[in-house]
């Protein structure tokens, strides 16, 4: 049983997670229907998510290289007493964006009651027994792919990572980690893509996020988890998950490439109708 499971949320996982149809939007629908409102995690959950940073992290090692080279030669230029700051290169300025929009993750560890921090208080709203919240957070996801793609049409300048575009996606990112119905993936490249961002950098930022996010996400859901998985299973998860998540980066640069995300943007339009109107009758029958 625990391998059909792990080849399932594997699979289910990496590929709600790459494209931008939101993962946790996923696990609340089927939590909600399943009946399991608890939000206690699982260890499976958590070696999944660090298969997935696994995958993205292989699509793109030679950017993971030149961002390290770049990290070691901006410490080389201090010890130097050069000036790492003026007159960055592309790849540094990058770097600069990537480390400066993890600062708002901090605020998901703010104290937050019973729920203990921010971040349990906005994942409770996946499990609160409706999927109406769910349901509005799909359609804003949708509206963000469909905005993104009207400023992909035209043809003005694009640009690297800012500072204080970098700012406006770490907040970002930090909203839609543990918000169900939000892409955290889709949330930060549509966003970029808005902002100016040339899509490719935009994707880029949103897949160097995704990693060290996961990475982080996944040791803690293995370190606080409530039920536990097999190691033969667990192992099955990890390269599974990797593996589906090496092809569907693959497969989301090519769509990318052409523009064709209109169908997402439908298909979460068309889920957020679905949970809206369960929602609401969830709510008129509690």
């Amino acid at each position: 049983m625990w391998f059909l499971t792990a080849i399932f949320q594997a699979v289910a996982q990496a590929v709600t997670w790459v494209l931008p149809v939101s993962e946790s939007g996923h696990s609340a629908i089927f939590h909600d229907f399943s009946g399991r409102f608890s939000g206690n995690g699982s260890e499976l959950t958590g070696l999944v998510h660090i298969g997935i940073a696994l995958g993205i992290f292989l699509v793109f090692i030679k950017l993971f290289v030149r961002l390290f080279g770049e990290f070691i030669a901006f410490f080389k230029d201090a010890f130097a007493k050069q000036n790492p700051f003026v007159n960055p290169g592309g790849v540094r300025r990058f770097m600069f964006g990537t480390v400066l929009g993890f600062l708002p993750m901090v605020l998901l560890l703010v104290p937050a009651g019973k729920y203990g921090n921010v971040y349990g208080l906005f994942r409770s709203m996946g499990y609160n027994g409706t999927l109406l919240d769910e349901g509005a957070f799909f359609a804003l996801t949708g509206g963000l792919i469909l905005l993104a793609l009207l400023q992909m049409k035209k043809h003005g300048p694009q640009k690297n990572v800012d500072w204080y575009a970098a700012l406006i996606l770490g907040f970002a990112a930090a909203f839609s980690l543990p918000i169900a119905g939000l892409s955290y993936m889709g949330v930060l490249f549509c966003l970029g893509v808005m902002m100016g961002v040339a899509r490719k950098i935009s994707y880029r930022f949103a897949a160097v996020s995704s990693v060290l996010t996961l990475l982080v996400l996944g040791v803690v859901e293995i370190c606080t988890c409530v039920t536990y998985v097999n190691i033969i299973a667990g192992i099955l998860a990890v390269v599974l998950s990797a593996a589906v998540t090496y092809f569907m980066v693959k497969l989301m640069l090519w769509i990318l490439h052409g523009g064709k995300l209109k169908a997402f943007a439908y298909y979460d339009f068309a889920l957020a109708g679905v949970c809206v109107v369960v929602g609401i009758f969830e709510l008129i029958l509690r």
